[in-house]
Order: structure tokens, then C-alpha cells, then sequence
């Protein structure tokens, strides 16, 4: 009678290290099958084209003078009369952000003592204008120009919210890498197990952006301005077990 607690308890152990035995065993064969899987590795690509729905163009002031004083004060006129102006042609507060401002001493070579003295000043200031109204744009070019701008840094064309392009774009190049992959599979004589990875790998391109124009002469007609399309880019990289 006394026999019977050792024999439980060499059942005990003989099942435990049979239950480990079996979870070794499965675990072995799960890894040697995963390992045994073929790779199959592309990549995809897509373009959408998309009309832009809003323009942020550079535009500033720059004024020289014998003195800083005068150049801040005649700067600061033009300035002025730049904000309202724009302002005036329905661009929000918001809309308008200083980029850059900078007082800088004019050099004066002279020849006969081989010197440089300085000959005045020049004040630049550098607005970000958002416009949401394209067809605002070319009227606000002209108007901009004509009340104090005379440098002009290019017209970068926009969308207020890419991400549902965005998005579109990057399921186009999902099926893209899927549909390499299948072509793949299919020339190879392979089946497709399961995607084992997917990578982004580009996104969102900005627009072409107008070259920049300096000392455009004063005048309120409307400047001709075409917004084009905008490519909106999206490529992935794939990974797809295969057997």
C-alpha cells in the first residue's frame, strides 16, 4: 500500500516530460516548416493625378537706402501697404507668415585706397502667403506687386488635405507589388502562402514651383497663372512567403 505515492509520482514525470517532449517537437516542426518557405520580394508603384485646391506663393519687399533708418522706414511703408492689401483681397491673418526679415550694410569698393566703406543699407522681408481660392491667385499677384512687392519666390500649387490621395495612392501600390508578386508566382510554378511584409517606402510629392522673379515692376493686372496637376507618388516594398 505504501507503493502507490512513488508510482503516482512517476507517472507524474513521465507525463510531464512526455507533454514537453511534444511541445518541443511541434515548435521544431512549425520553425523547419516556416524556415523551409521560399521568399518572394517587389515592389509597387503608383501615380495619382489630382487638380491642386490651394497656392503658397513667397512674396517680400526689399529696400535700400543711404541710411538703416530710412530703409527700415520705407520698409516698413511698403510692408504695410502689402498686409492690407492682401488683406483686402480676402487672405486671412493666418494665411500670412514672415519667413524672413534682414538688415544689411551696402559695400562700396574704392579703387584708389583699396577699401570698402559702406555705401547704405538694404532692408528684405519675406512673406508666406496660403491662398485657398485659386482663382483669387492670379489677381493677387498682380495686386501684391503693385502695392509694395518686388520679389517674387515662386508659386508652389497644393492640396489643403492630400491624405484621401494619399491614401488612394497607396493602395494602387499595394495591388501593384500584389500583382507583381502573382505574376511571379504564377511564371515560377509557386503558390502564394501569405504576405509576410509590407514597407512604405515614398510618399506625397510637392508640385513644380515657378522660378522666383526679382524687382517685378509695380502693376495691379492679373498675373496668368495655370495650376496644372499635381502627382501625388506612393511605392512599397513586399515580402510574400511562397511554396
Amino acid at each position: 500500500m505504501e507503493a502507490k505515492p512513488v508510482t503516482l509520482v512517476v507517472i507524474a514525470v513521465c507525463a510531464a516530460a512526455l507533454l514537453c517532449t511534444l511541445i518541443f517537437v511541434g515548435r521544431n516542426n512549425a520553425e523547419a516548416t516556416e524556415a523551409a518557405l521560399a521568399i518572394i520580394s517587389v515592389n509597387g508603384e503608383a501615380v495619382v493625378n489630382i487638380v491642386p485646391d490651394q497656392a503658397v506663393v513667397q512674396v517680400g519687399v526689399t529696400v535700400e537706402a543711404s541710411t538703416s533708418e530710412q530703409a527700415v522706414s520705407q520698409h516698413t511703408q511698403r510692408m504695410q501697404a502689402l498686409f492690407d492689401a492682401l488683406k483686402q483681397q480676402g487672405v486671412a491673418e493666418t494665411n500670412i507668415q514672415t519667413t524672413r526679415f534682414t538688415v544689411d550694410p551696402i559695400y562700396r569698393y574704392e579703387r584708389e585706397t583699396g577699401r570698402s566703406s559702406i555705401d547704405g543699407f538694404r532692408v528684405s522681408n519675406m512673406v508666406k502667403v496660403t491662398v485657398t481660392d485659386l482663382n483669387k491667385l492670379g489677381q493677387l499677384l498682380g495686386v501684391a506687386t503693385a502695392n509694395g512687392a518686388n520679389v517674387v519666390h515662386g508659386v508652389e500649387f497644393g492640396l489643403k488635405d492630400p491624405r484621401s490621395i494619399q491614401d488612394q495612392a497607396l493602395k494602387e501600390a499595394v495591388a501593384d507589388a500584389r500583382r507583381k508578386a502573382e505574376a511571379m508566382a504564377q511564371a515560377a510554378g509557386v503558390s502564394i502562402v501569405r504576405v509576410k511584409r509590407i514597407t512604405l517606402s515614398g510618399g506625397y510629392n510637392p508640385p513644380i514651383v515657378f522660378r522666383a522673379m526679382e524687382g517685378v515692376k509695380a502693376s495691379a493686372a492679373e498675373v496668368p497663372v495655370e495650376p496644372g496637376q499635381i502627382d501625388v507618388r506612393a511605392s512599397v516594398s513586399m515580402e510574400l512567403e511562397i511554396r
